[in-house]
This record gives C-alpha cells, sequence and structure tokens, in this order.
C-alpha cells in the first residue's frame, strides 16, 4: 500500500473513508513486526495523522481503527516520536480512561483494549514515555482501576495489569509510591483473593491464569525491597498464604500451569523467610533417600519447586542440586599437539558461530544493561585515537 497515497487521502478523507484506509493498512501489516526503514519518515506522518484523528469526536468503530494502526506502528522505535509526547500519551489514557468499565459495549471494550495494547507498546519501547507516564500520573490511575478489578471484562483487565507490571518494572523509583501512595500491595492481593476465589479447587480457566501471572509478576516487582513495617509484613504473609493455593492449583495445560508456578516461586524468594511461618508441613529428609537421583526428576510438589529453585549450602553440587562425582580432567592424558589441537578445534567452532550471529561477545554498559563488545573496542579506539591527536596538538 502505498504510504504517499494513503497520507493525502487522510489529510483529505471524511471519518468513513479514513476509517476504510486504516483497516486495509491494518490487515496488511498485522503480522508485521519489521518495517522498512525508507519509510520511516511516512510512517511518522502516519502516526501523527492517526493521533489528530483520535483527537476529534469519531465514532467508536473508527477509534478502534486508529488505535489498532497505532498499536501496529507501536512495534517500530523509530517512529514513537510522535506517541511518546505528553500530548500523546495522554490521547492514548483518555482513550482507555475515559469509558466506564463495568458497563462497556463490546465495540467500546475493544477501544480501551486496543489503547491499553499501546500504551504497553510504546512504554516497553521509549523511556521518553515511560517518564511522560510518571508525569501524568498513570500509575494511581491504574491502582484506581484495581477497586473495580471484579467487575473488569478480561483483556481490559490483563493489558491493565500488564501495563501496571511494565512501569513497576521499568521504573523502579516508582515502587514504593506504588506501595505506599497508592497502596498497590494491597489492591493486587485483594484482586488475587477474588480471582483465585472463582475456581478455588477446580482447574483454573486459561482466562483467570493470565490475569494471576500478570498481577504475580506486578507484585514480584513491589517486594523486592525488604518489608518496612508491621503493615508490609502483614501483606507479605497474606501473599505467601495465596501463593500456597497457587501451588496446588492446575490449570488447562501443563506448561501453562508451569508458568503459573514458576511466577509463584519467583515471587516467593522475594518474601521474607519469617513470613513462611505455616505455609508448609515440617518434614526430615529420610535416612534411605537416594540422593544420587537429581532432585528436581519427578513429578512431585517438591520436583518441581527443586526445577524452580536452586540449592545451595545444602553440601550437593549448586548447579545439579545432587551428589556428583569426581570427573577426570579430560586433557590429562592429551600431549602437547593435542591440547593444541583442541584448542583449534574449539576456537574454528566459536568464529563459526560469531560469524552467523549466533553467538556474539558482549559486555555490562555502565547502565547495567548488556552491549556489543565489537561496539566497546570500537569506543575505547576513538578515545584513545581523541588522545593522541591532543598529544600531538
Amino acid at each position: 500500500m502505498d504510504l504517499n497515497q494513503m497520507l493525502s487521502e487522510i489529510e483529505g478523507g471524511n471519518d468513513e473513508e479514513i476509517e476504510r484506509l486504516l483497516q486495509r493498512y491494518n490487515s496488511e501489516n498485522n503480522r508485521t513486526f519489521t518495517f522498512d526503514q525508507k519509510e520511516e519518515s511516512l510512517r511518522i506522518k502516519l502516526c501523527q495523522s492517526t493521533l489528530a484523528v483520535l483527537r476529534r469526536e469519531v465514532p467508536f468503530s473508527c477509534q478502534r481503527t486508529c488505535l489498532e494502526t497505532l498499536r501496529i506502528m507501536s512495534r517500530d522505535k523509530c517512529v514513537l516520536s510522535p506517541v511518546a509526547t505528553r500530548e500523546g500519551i495522554l490521547t492514548l489514557s483518555l482513550s482507555q480512561n475515559g469509558l466506564q468499565e463495568d458497563n462497556l459495549s463490546e465495540e467500546e471494550e475493544r477501544v480501551v483494549v486496543e489503547a491499553l495494547k499501546c500504551l504497553c507498546n510504546v512504554m516497553f519501547n521509549s523511556p521518553t514515555a515511560q517518564q511522560i507516564c510518571v508525569d501524568v500520573q498513570l500509575a494511581p490511575v491504574l491502582c484506581g482501576k484495581l477497586h473495580s478489578a471484579d467487575t473488569w471484562h478480561h483483556e481490559v483487565g490483563l493489558f491493565t495489569l500488564r501495563l501496571l507490571f511494565l512501569l513497576s518494572a521499568l521504573r523502579p523509583d516508582l515502587r514504593m509510591c506504588l506501595r505506599k501512595d497508592c497502596q498497590a500491595v494491597t489492591l493486587l492481593t485483594k484482586m488475587l483473593e477474588h480471582t483465585l476465589d472463582i475456581n478455588w479447587w477446580l482447574t483454573f480457566t486459561a482466562e483467570n491464569n493470565e490475569r494471576v501471572m500478570e498481577a504475580l509478576k506486578a507484585l514480584f516487582n513491589l517486594t523486592l525491597n525488604e518489608p518496612e513495617g508491621e503493615e508490609d509484613v502483614r501483606q507479605c504473609r497474606v501473599i505467601v498464604s495465596l501463593l500456597r493455593h497457587v501451588l496446588m492449583l492446575k490449570t488447562e495445560t501443563v506448561e501453562k500451569t508451569e508458568e503459573l508456578h514458576s511466577h509463584a516461586v519467583n515471587l516467593l524468594n522475594n518474601l521474607p523467610v519469617s513470613c513462611l511461618d505455616g505455609a508448609g508441613r515440617p518434614a526430615c529428609a529420610s535416612a534411605s533417600e537416594n540422593l544420587k537421583v537429581k532432585p528436581e526428576i519427578g513429578n512431585t510438589m517438591r520436583n518441581k519447586l527443586v526445577r524452580l529453585m536452586t540449592h545451595v549450602d545444602w553440601g550437593f553440587d549448586i548447579m545439579s542440586g545432587c551428589e556428583e562425582e569426581p570427573r577426570p580432567n579430560p586433557s590429562e592424558d592429551m600431549t602437547e599437539e593435542q591440547k593444541e589441537y583442541e584448542a583449534e578445534k574449539l576456537f574454528k567452532i566459536i568464529t563459526e558461530l560469531t560469524r552467523h550471529d549466533m553467538i556474539r561477545p558482549m559486555v555490562v554498559r555502565p547502565d547495567g544493561q548488556l552491549g556489543s563488545l565489537e561496539d566497546k573496542l570500537r569506543e575505547i579506539a576513538n578515545d584513545d585515537d581523541e588522545a593522541n591527536n591532543s598529544d600531538s596538538d
């Protein structure tokens, strides 16, 4: 689809024509995740035009189509500049916040869901958008929505929780505000209690499972710091009780059950040991227990927990979690020529993997993120050249 022609038709078209054009664009690019760099400037203009349409009084169907277009374009970090502004974030926020969520029509629900998806994509891909979301007080708004969690439509609740998770993950400075000012831990705990109580002993539905996992991920971010005061400790004990039940639940598939239990164990690792009293039965290891069998092998709850957690300070191998027999050094009986041959062979394998981008040497940048070793060496070489030039001057 020619973007130049599409932009000119959008500028002079009415709501119905614009909706038709954007629907065609959406259907053609619904599965597109890599975009043509040559059309980057045109996509930025399309993003600006779509936001301008959203700010007008247009029907819900047109709003949904515009938001679908923005969601598709938000996969490309290079065209987020029109959306990653205060005006752009407010436009998306109003699209998902201006409707009464407990009484949504199907068309209104799709508008809210698409706006939440856009916000998730934009926040994930743009640090500028993350700061703007903080400035426009998005966190208190999301926590306010948790009060009506029992009336949520599934996807509205799912992407509200995902947005809260992203905000708490990407902005660590907000976690204390979410815990203390917004009472996010209390609200998420109540939401979990309500959701888990729907099918307490039965097989957990896929929709409830998705919402619970998003809530567990958000709680993980909010409990990274040690609890302060009696109220925090009480909340941790409530969370432990909930996690105990989560670990006994089964979902519709084995894979989803393992994923749910994995998130529960991750959160459990954050909580103080003092809060685990009464969560499990005391047990003594049997003298006849075979420690040569790896504890993660099997289908019992213990085996599953061991697969998700690392055992340390038990006298076992910390990697395998069981007793390991000493292994001979493979190079002991090699001649120097054999050692040199094996080293060259290993070097060729690593070189081949690097050439095909299957592995890549990395370094940790000052901001804590992984960066390319090649880029780092290039920076060092440039710094040395600049230093030599300044010395010669």
